[in-house]
């Protein structure tokens, strides 16, 4: 969007802020449309060549992909996508050399209810 002379530049906004407003906004119990929604959003923006995100006082660009924390957590999400898998099998995605990073990437996306334990098995939390 192009600013007019008369038309003051944004104020920067701090990810306290921005995680306060998304908390309020979150709808319990539909982790996977809200994370859905943000990445179509994002994808989106991407498009239309909006760099918002170059805005945040916090903005950094993102590491590489492989090797990386994302990745493991991609890696969950994808083979969940298929269905219930064992935690066994989840540690053992990206070899055994990954097997930490795996687990803490389980556990975040369990923190973030991406992802739900349901007897032996996880799921994509509903």
């Amino acid at each position: 969007q192009h600013l007019s002379e008369n038309t003051p530049a944004p104020l920067p906004v701090s990810d306290r802020e921005i995680l306060a407003l998304l908390e309020r906004l979150h709808p319990k119990g539909k982790s996977r449309e809200w994370y859905s929604a943000l990445m179509d959003y994002g994808a989106y923006l991407k498009k239309s060549g909006v760099q918002i995100n170059k805005k945040s006082k916090h903005y950094a660009k993102q590491s590489k992909f492989a090797g990386s924390t994302r990745e493991a957590r991609g890696a969950i999400l994808s083979a969940l996508m298929n269905g219930p898998v064992s935690g066994a099998k989840l540690l053992n995605l990206l070899g055994s050399a990954r097997r930490a990073q795996l687990m803490g990437a389980r556990e975040s996306l369990e923190k973030e209810q991406m992802i739900e334990k349901t007897g032996g098995h996880y799921v994509l939390a509903t």
